[in-house]
């Protein structure tokens, strides 16, 4: 039961650390609102979900080798920029969101905290890591609002930006996070 707690916290912890995700669904909430941003919850657990199960059967089979990491970490780089480029040219609506459950989904199954999950905080004992992952599915909706909230409030605040510039903004962070994982992957 102690292993399960601080699997938990460890969770936590790094479900609340800013990456590509949390960022998409503190923008979902500043332009579109809180509740109406609730509806991405179902493709970050899906996204996690399928993300690490790819990884713990794909990396766990072959190894965790240089090779398929750093092509992992290329590929979410990839993807991120592409996103960082739809978000850039996307024009704000009150209606809807640039941000969509599919792209959350996307996001989350390449984003580096599934290998984190799937190959350090999980037990490599099957059944172990069943129960984890349903406390880390568990967690990850209620880390998720806190992200929404936050960026709920920025979109009320009006502040320091516009909500017309949010989807830039975005944009601007999500080639970071991607130029962070080249990088990664060029010294590993």
């Amino acid at each position: 039961m102690e292993d399960l707690i601080h699997f938990a916290l460890a969770a936590v912890a790094l479900l609340l650390v800013p990456g590509p995700t949390n960022t998409l669904l503190a923008t979902s909430g500043a332009t579109i609102g809180f509740l109406r941003s609730l509806r991405l919850l179902p493709g970050e657990v899906s996204g996690y979900i399928a993300g690490i199960a790819v990884v713990r059967a794909v990396l766990l089979a072959i190894g965790t080798a240089a090779w398929a990491l750093t092509g992992l970490r290329v590929l979410s780089a990839v993807y991120l920029a592409g996103l960082a480029f739809k978000l850039w040219r996307a024009v704000p609506s009150a209606n809807a969101s640039p941000v969509t459950m599919g792209r959350v989904f996307v996001t989350t199954m390449l984003n580096p905290k599934v290998l984190i999950v799937g190959l350090v905080l999980m037990s490599l004992h099957p059944g172990i890591a069943v129960v984890q992952l349903g406390i880390f599915s568990a967690l990850v909706p209620v880390v998720a609002v806190a992200w929404i909230s936050a960026g709920s409030l920025i979109g009320k605040a009006r502040w320091p930006i516009r909500s017309a510039e949010i989807p830039r903004v975005t944009a601007i962070v999500l080639l970071c996070f991607a130029g962070t994982m080249l990088v990664s992957s060029i010294h590993t």
